[in-house]
């Protein structure tokens, strides 16, 4: 049993997920799974960025029903929009309050581990949000796990990577065997949020793939600014983000 298996089956700390947007959950659902599992109680979420449309509390409720149906309650949930502006795409702008905000939620919650999104060249929240992580970690000497999501492909045949890190930074993450189907609720991501429901039906082939063969998930315990290959990455070709806006946080 590896690390990550060690923490899940044993661990009696204070647990926070913090993600960059609203439905970015389901790329840890195997992880919330087992963490619901062993302590609701123990397990908080934290949101960030959100686009502040007509849409915003509708995703919001759409949000609370599903994090509901894996178990977790209201209270467990807390917005950064709340407190101050964190804007979609432009996380890293709000840096210095994510981190204040996180450092005080640690030491009032007594946290002992946090989960969030990795550091692949994805998306600008994602990559902003796990480098703010990693210096909240390292202050704090508190156990992280990051998580790949979604970046651009090394197949030519296939769009994006998907739930798995790039072979050029594999060496870095770790996989873990869990048990058969355990990303069966991730599936579920497309019903429970109807107002995204067009850009959750594109990632639905993928989510079922990774349903119905595998059993794995991968994450790293550290983040590594140069194993990105910037040209390459979702977040400057895509997104159209400079990487020293995202590299370069305070």
């Amino acid at each position: 049993m590896k690390i990550l298996g060690k923490f899940l089956s044993n661990s009696l700390k204070n647990n926070l997920i913090v993600l960059p947007h609203l439905d970015d959950e389901f790329a840890l659902i195997p992880v919330i799974d087992l963490l619901v599992k062993q302590n609701k109680d123990n397990l908080s979420f934290i949101y960030c960025a959100e686009r502040n449309d007509k849409k915003k509390f509708k995703r919001r409720s759409e949000n609370l029903a599903y994090l509901k149906h894996l178990g977790i309650e209201k209270n467990k949930v807390t917005y950064l929009n709340d407190f101050f502006s964190v804007e979609d795409l432009k996380l890293y702008k709000s840096s210095k309050n994510i981190l204040a905000f996180i450092e005080k939620y640690i030491l009032e919650n007594e946290i002992g581990n946090i989960f969030s999104l990795a550091l692949e060249g994805g998306h600008p929240d994602h990559d902003a949000l796990s480098i703010l992580i990693n210096k909240i970690s390292k202050k704090f000497s508190i156990e992280s796990y990051y998580f790949p999501s979604y970046t651009y492909s090394e197949n030519i045949l296939l769009p994006i990577n998907f739930l798995k890190p790039l072979k050029i930074n594999k060496k870095s993450f770790q996989e873990e065997t869990l048990n058969r189907f355990c990303w069966f609720n991730s599936l579920k991501v497309v019903f429970f949020y109807p107002s995204e429901f067009l850009a959750m039906l594109k990632i639905f082939p993928f989510i079922l793939i990774k349903t119905l063969f595998s059993r794995t998930i991968f994450y790293t315990r550290d983040i590594d600014i140069s194993s990105i290959d910037w040209e390459k990455s979702l977040t400057v070709t895509r997104y159209k983000e400079k990487k020293e806006n995202i590299i370069n946080l305070n």
